[in-house]
């Protein structure tokens, strides 16, 4: 999964998917404990907001459209 590429396009909530997993396959690679606990850190941070996200995006019939047009609203 290329990071940089889904961040370059702009959707926060693409972007905190990414990372999520960018992060996920860092701890299973990881055999350090002080990595392991500060990237659960940043993962359950990353997790928070993506809930945040999705939670606003619930309530919000027009974010519902952009999402499935992959759009982006202008704010």
């Amino acid at each position: 999964m290329d990071l940089a590429r889904i961040s370059d396009q702009g959707d926060e909530l693409e972007t905190l998917k990414a990372l999520r997993w960018k992060i996920a396959k860092t701890i299973d690679a990881s055999n350090s404990g002080r990595d392991i606990a500060a990237l659960s850190r940043q993962m359950q941070l990353v997790m928070e907001r993506i809930k945040e996200i999705e939670q606003q995006n619930d309530d919000d019939p027009i974010a519902e459209i952009l999402a499935e047009a992959k759009a982006t609203p202008v704010r």
